[in-house]
């Protein structure tokens, strides 16, 4: 009976990491490809120095893989970044020293998104420019640091003072519908984990449905997140 309960609980703990993320993929639908397409869109030249605002994890990753060198900036040491600061207060980089600034999942977690749009504002070269994301459809995470959902017309009220060259839906409005039940397994009870996880078929074989339902209904008025680019007006 203990190796049919330690057979049980491993595949468990299969059937939970493989749920995981697929939850954190579904949540992210369609940043990465935008990330990589815009770091190739708006190439800055050889030499400049480029800012990613959020150390470490996947979005880093694609940044590097990218062929892309950056200075990291976070709040959080744990993160090793290259500096330790808020976004909101970017002193240390002199005014117009930078030529691109990643800012991807973060304006959602800062007391103040404003005080961090106008840092990023000032530190930007004119003709730079700001290639950032925030969830929009996406439950509360990284508790207790979890601000704000920007729809479109906020994050453009946003970055008023910029140009925007792309401010777009991550994905579809049934893809939003899936992604609050999904995100339990990432951020539920216990308990709520193991329910939704037995579940999972169920919530697949709905979210089928609910794809053939809408198949040709084209809405943008809910969506996981936004993916955007904004450009400080002028040229370097």
């Amino acid at each position: 009976m203990n190796g049919i309960g330690r057979l049980l609980r491993r595949l468990y703990a299969k059937a939970y990491s493989l749920a995981f993320g697929y939850s954190k993929r579904h949540s992210r639908k369609g940043l990465y490809e935008n990330l990589t397409r815009a770091i190739l869109t708006y190439p800055v030249e050889e030499g400049s120095t480029q800012l990613n605002i959020g150390a470490g994890g996947d979005v880093q990753d694609v940044i590097q893989s990218a062929g892309v060198t950056v200075v990291s900036v976070d709040i959080d040491p744990a993160r090793q970044p290259d500096i330790v600061a808020s976004a909101t207060d970017l002193s240390m980089f002199e005014t117009g020293s930078i030529a691109q600034v990643f800012c991807l999942e973060v304006l959602e977690h800062l007391p103040s998104p404003p005080d961090a749009a106008e840092e990023i504002h000032r530190i930007l070269k004119p003709g730079g420019t700001v290639i950032g994301s925030t969830p929009f459809i996406l439950g509360i995470h990284d508790r207790p640091h979890d601000y704000y959902r920007f729809t479109k017309m906020g994050l453009q009220h946003l970055f008023r003072k910029f140009d925007e060259l792309e401010l777009v839906e991550r994905n579809s409005y049934i893809d939003s519908s899936l992604v609050l039940p999904l995100r339990l397994i990432v951020t539920g009870s216990e308990r709520d984990q193991r329910k939704i996880l037995l579940r999972l078929p169920l919530i697949w074989l709905t979210f089928w449905w609910f794809r053939l339902l809408f198949r040709g209904i084209q809405n943008e008025d809910a969506t996981t997140g936004y993916f955007f680019v904004f450009r400080k007006p002028g040229t370097q």
